[in-house]
């Protein structure tokens, strides 16, 4: 599971943290003593609590939390959200605010699961991996990684980011004698590929009487891909997620993947 081992609850009982770099560390919801011991014996300057007010099963609430971290002198934030409502906004504050909370910063959720997703998004980010790759380091930070539901996000969120930052119109090359911007340049051939698959204007799916697969309409169109690829020197992972959406077909948009990918 995406988290961390349970245990049995004693108070008495040293808090689980993970080390993820010098300045974050992770775990579950820490005890008012595991707050002093924070403090006193482990040097931590804040707290960032992703757990929602009233949440079962939480041993403080984040505003008593709040309380005795500044007891202790400790900045305390909150990136309050449901387990059951991750969103990419959620995602985005958190990233905001742990860039700027002071460190080192102990990030916790009731059981480490949903602070667990939010560091391997940051990892995957700030080192340019894919979903796979950054799963994987996690797990050897500490990290179990295999609630399924928040392996989807994180694999959502990394590709949906990466691509994002692909195809923004106004992202230009960073080599100053290319011009063309490789969004402006992929998006007509994903909309060739719609009209050889016989797509919808709408964009709601394939048109009445369509026969292809959208693998099938985009095979001829690999090889321009790759051109594409080469011309822009993309490096992997992200020449990879090219190669996928070419492939496999999301929505040309990029704002969300396809649900339905037309295959």
């Amino acid at each position: 599971m995406l988290g961390f081992r349970p245990r049995r609850r004693r108070q008495a009982t040293k808090l689980d943290r993970v080390r993820y770099n010098d300045d974050v560390s992770l775990g579950k919801s820490p005890t008012i003593r595991d707050i002093e011991t924070l403090v006193r014996k482990a040097g931590f300057r804040a707290i960032l609590n992703l757990n929602t007010e009233g949440e079962p099963g939480q041993l403080l609430s984040p505003n008593v939390e709040a309380t005795w971290a500044h007891a202790f002198d400790l900045q305390h934030e909150r990136v309050s959200s449901d387990v059951g409502g991750l969103r990419s906004g959620w995602v985005d504050t958190f990233l905001d605010t742990l860039r700027r909370v002071r460190k080192p910063v102990y990030v916790h959720s009731l059981h480490g699961r949903r602070a667990a997703t939010l560091i391997i998004i940051h990892l995957g980010l700030a080192r340019g991996l894919s979903a796979e790759r950054a799963v994987a380091e996690a797990e050897d930070l500490g990290i179990d990684c295999e609630a399924e539901q928040f392996r989807r996000f994180v694999g959502s969120e990394l590709e949906q980011r990466a691509l994002s930052t692909l195809l923004d119109p106004a992202a230009r090359s960073p080599d100053p004698g290319r011009e063309a911007d490789f969004g402006a340049e992929l998006r007509p051939l994903l909309m060739r590929i719609r009209r050889a698959l016989g797509v919808r204007e709408d964009g709601g799916g394939p048109a009445s009487g369509s026969t292809l697969s959208w693998r099938a309409a985009s095979h001829p169109f690999e090889q321009e891909a790759e051109a594409l690829i080469a011309k822009h020197r993309l490096e992997e992972p992200l020449a990879a997620y090219v190669r996928h959406i070419v492939r496999e077909g999301f929505d040309v948009d990029f704002d969300v993947m396809d649900p339905k990918p037309h295959r």
